[in-house]
């Protein structure tokens, strides 16, 4: 064999096997995205979700809540996994008792609202993001009212 051509095919071989080894770093193939892809999320039922001392409205684009003496939100659509597991964050603000102060308005505190559906019936924890303090635990059913005492 001619040993300028070995050379030559050598130096072709490992430049194409550098450019191959470059391109699948780049460009992962499906199966290696599939295994870190985001697993499927499906919508909360819309509607109120209530009991004592809780209440959620759940929309299309938004939940808002409301509490005895305190109220919260979630800007956007609630969604659980296929367990019916969920985790977002939202806010949560006190009300205290009395008219509010002009100099002392509440503050909207930022809250990891965390829980599962089970049918018709919704166990959450709030925890404030800043603290780690847990707000409290609900439980709500899903067209049930809600009966929510005023701060007194």
């Amino acid at each position: 064999m001619n040993p300028i051509y070995d050379n030559k095919l050598r130096r072709s071989l490992t430049g194409a096997l550098i450019a191959l080894a470059l391109i699948m770093a780049i460009y992962p193939t499906r199966s290696a995205t599939m295994e870190h892809s985001q697993p499927k999320l499906y919508k909360v039922t819309n509607g109120t979700w209530g009991s004592a001392g809780a209440e959620m409205l759940v929309e299309k684009a938004a939940v808002k809540l409301r509490f005895d003496c305190a109220e919260g939100e979630i800007p956007l659509t609630l969604r659980k996994d296929k367990k019916g597991i969920f985790k977002v964050e939202g806010t949560y603000t006190r009300r205290g008792f009395g008219p509010i102060r002009i100099h002392k308005p509440p503050v909207a505190e930022p809250v990891i609202y965390e829980g599962k559906v089970t049918g018709k019936l919704m166990k959450f924890k709030i925890t404030v993001i800043t603290t780690g303090d847990v707000v409290g635990e609900f439980t709500v059913t899903r067209g049930q009212e809600a009966r929510i005492r005023g701060c007194r």
